[in-house]
């Protein structure tokens, strides 16, 4: 049995922190200690806040990294005195700004400790990490684990052979049976289309940019079909636009209901902006849409296009122009024959190339070895 440390944003309500490790950590029978960076209250007040007022976001975020620092520097005190075998990383041990006396704990538990880190966004693009942990994150590291070819090339070339490839999946929201739950999602795939999308408020933008089309996919399908059309926003914060045509469901996000709300959907969505930030997007909602047996759409930026075939969805090319959404809602819309035939599709997808078992196996390996 080894001693690990896994450092997380928070291991209770970041999405990235669960899905990329704590859901297989859980499973494992190491003496496993999760480090917080944060305060569980505290955090769900940081990121519900109205970012609008600039006095109190400015407050908010110094309070945030304050207490980030103190909490890292406590833990790493701490893994100086258990000295774990493995020490795991989630992305940042400090977001942007890492003060010297953080670099120096980092270096001392080094010395005792063998490293993963493991990342999913594009942190090197938003500024999430600062220049001097990512040099010593990338120098100490035994295995750095990446969503993506395209996080891999942010790597300095001399440490890319320490990288592996391994995509966000979820076994969560797995069905029992397929078959009975599309039974269900039939009930009322003739009479109300439900799109869902689950995301961070900080992907909003990116639902806000195609929201017209969707509204207006709505008002066609209920013209040519005579069918209303739903969207479920599960989320920590609401879309804020007013739709003429769609039912707006403002869900706020917990694992359980994202569950619930994906299982009765019939189609879920992934837009995203053309930007460097969004290429480095893992795809991993439509991962998880896949995973319920979902048929999906998505924009075609990044690790989408690799998700996203013919058979399981339909790759959006936005690039010029959001209406070819409308189309594509339409066309996913239409016949239940061709949508069961896509869900049936989506879940092969997931059990081929995107299993909960076969990351879970990865990161046994993993530790057992000591970094292969």
């Amino acid at each position: 049995m080894k001693k690990i440390s896994v450092y997380v944003r928070n291991k209770e309500i970041t999405p990235s922190s669960y899905y990329r490790i704590v859901q297989y950590f859980d499973k494992m029978d190491d003496d496993i200690v999760y480090r917080n960076a944060t305060n569980t209250t505290f955090y769900r007040k940081y990121l519900d806040m109205d970012k609008s007022n600039r006095l109190k976001r400015a407050l908010m975020g110094m309070a945030y990294y304050v207490m980030m620092v103190c909490k890292v520097t406590a833990s790493l005190i701490k893994d100086l005195i258990r000295k774990p075998d493995i020490i795991v990383v989630s992305k940042t041990f400090i977001p942007r700004r890492t003060p010297a006396h953080i670099l120096f704990l980092l270096k001392q538990n080094f010395r005792n400790s063998v490293l993963f880190w493991d990342f999913d966004d594009a942190i090197f693009e938003s500024g999430e990490i600062s220049s001097k942990q990512a040099v010593l994150l990338s120098e100490k590291s035994s295995r750095i684990v990446v969503t993506s070819e395209y996080l891999k090339a942010m790597i300095a070339k001399e440490y890319q052979s320490k990288v592996d490839i391994l995509p966000t999946t979820d076994g969560d929201f797995y069905p029992d049976s397929l078959s009975k739950l599309n039974e269900v999602r039939r009930q009322s795939y003739d009479s109300n289309i439900k799109l869902v999308w689950v995301a961070t408020s900080s992907n909003l933008p990116n639902l806000l940019h195609i929201a017209p089309a969707l509204d207006q996919a709505a008002k066609e399908i209920k013209t040519r079909l005579n069918k209303s059309v739903e969207l479920i926003t599960v989320c920590n914060r609401g879309l804020d636009f007013d739709f003429d045509h769609i039912k707006y469901n403002d869900v706020r996000w917990t694992r359980d209901k994202a569950i619930a709300y994906v299982h009765e959907s019939h189609i879920g969505i992934m837009p995203l902006m053309h930007n460097s930030y969004a290429k480095g997007k893992g795809g991993f909602k439509l991962i998880q849409y896949l995973s319920a047996g979902l048929p999906i759409l998505g924009s075609n930026v990044g690790y989408n296009n690799e998700v996203i075939t013919n058979e399981n969805g339909i790759l959006v090319d936005d690039t010029q122009s959001i209406n070819t959404w409308v189309d594509a809602v339409i066309n996913v819309s239409t016949s239940y024959d061709a949508w069961e035939r896509m869900s049936n599709e989506a879940l092969k997808s997931w059990e081929t190339s995107y299993s909960y078992s076969f990351n879970f196996n990865y990161w046994v390996k993993l530790i057992s070895s000591g970094g292969f």
